[in-house]
């Protein structure tokens, strides 16, 4: 299970592994509408062409 989160200086980020007990995790954007857009380009790109995009 892959889980998200913005912390207070609204970095978001993906965590590495499926425990929520010792997770870590990695920044996967600066703000949370950089990390909109992403998802957003990874969406259209799957309709368009069946491309799975990266998070």
């Amino acid at each position: 299970m892959t889980t998200f989160r913005t912390l207070g200086d609204g970095d978001c980020h993906r965590s590495r592994s499926a425990s929520l007990d010792v997770a870590e995790f990695d920044k996967v954007a600066d703000d949370l509408p950089q990390f909109l857009d992403h998802i957003r380009r990874c969406v259209v790109s799957f309709v368009e062409a069946g491309a799975i995009g990266d998070l």
